[in-house]
């Protein structure tokens, strides 16, 4: 079986795969470090993934848990706006991100806390 792939649809997947992406930052709220998180789009929903400063990488996706039966209802819904994120660290710890965490502050776009206590205050909203 010869599997040709014409080379139009491969430069498009190509230019989606490296121009689609983004990102948005945030600062480690007890040490003022910058973090950069960065959004990768998805059929169902976006990923996210962060590495803080010590080296833990956090992984999951953009606006909660992925929907358990896998059923996506892209093309009859409007996406939601993305309220939260689990996202899951490379060591024990996990990360939770509210974006409307700061919605009463100007200079912040929502915050992220790990669950050994260190906290994230985002500066860039997602949907960047």
């Amino acid at each position: 079986m010869n599997a040709n792939i014409p080379s139009g649809l491969i430069a498009l997947l190509t230019a989606c795969l490296s121009g689609c992406a983004g990102s948005f930052n945030g600062v480690l709220n007890d040490s003022g470090e910058q973090v950069s998180f960065s959004r990768y789009p998805g059929l169902c929903l976006d990923s996210v993934m962060v590495t803080l400063p010590d080296g833990e990488t956090f992984i999951g996706f953009l606006g909660g848990e992925a929907e358990p039966d896998g059923d996506c209802k892209i093309a009859s819904e409007p996406r939601a706006p993305y309220p939260y994120s689990v996202l899951y660290g490379s060591r024990i710890n996990m990360m939770v991100c509210d974006y409307r965490a700061a919605q009463d502050k100007p200079d912040q776009a929502g915050l992220c806390k790990v669950s050994d206590g260190r906290t994230i205050a985002l500066k860039g909203a997602p949907d960047n």
